[in-house]
């Protein structure tokens, strides 16, 4: 019996200084995981709502509406894990939502750094300016509204309406969501550009 817990305390004091010699490994593999994990969950979320707008004949067509709002939730979801990867390779660490409003991710991309919002905003406007506009101007001309073209007005659509799905999905919503595939685009170049393993 002395002997065993001898070669515990042993084994125990061995792991202590093997995880102390490699402190710095096990962080980087902590840290890869973290952020990957991030990233490789916002990937599903935005297949999903790619095969669930494949199905929709018409994004003005109501008979839909139904998967539109779920294709949206979906949407978003991958909007939110996109900028909390890209927050993670930034600061090293997790956003920490505590005392904000959960899944506001309007207010998790101004946490990032300014240079690299001014990055995004870039790319964002360039994308859009090569975008085909039929979809957007028909809603606008439709509904009678204006759909914003910018990131920081695209953002704040979309965290407001993902908010409102969330917490009131009962009460109906107009779902004027555009520009997603460039909001995923320029999200993706610009985690990649800062980690590209």
């Amino acid at each position: 019996m002395l002997l065993l817990a001898i070669v515990l305390l042993w084994t125990l004091k061995q792991s202590k200084n093997y995880y102390l010699q490699h402190y710095e490994v096990i962080a980087m593999l902590f840290e890869k995981k973290s952020w990957h994990k991030l990233y490789n969950n916002a990937v599903p979320y935005s297949d999903a709502a790619n095969v669930l707008n494949a199905k929709i004949p018409s994004k003005c067509d109501s008979r839909y509406k139904h998967r539109r709002l779920s294709a949206a939730v979906y949407e978003a979801l991958a909007i939110e894990h996109y900028l909390k990867a890209l927050y993670f390779v930034r600061y090293n660490k997790e956003y920490d939502e505590r005392g904000r409003k959960n899944h506001d991710f309007y207010t998790l991309y101004t946490a990032l750094p300014q240079q690299i919002r001014k990055d995004i905003e870039g790319q964002f406007v360039l994308l859009l300016e090569k975008r085909e506009m039929i979809d957007v101007l028909e809603v606008e001309d439709r509904d009678n509204i204006k759909i914003p073209r910018d990131m920081i007005g695209t953002l704040k659509l979309w965290a407001n309406t993902f908010m409102h799905l969330r917490l009131c999905p009962t009460i109906p919503v107009s779902i004027n969501l555009f520009f997603f595939s460039e909001l995923e685009m320029v999200l993706k170049e610009q985690i990649l550009t800062v980690r590209p393993d």
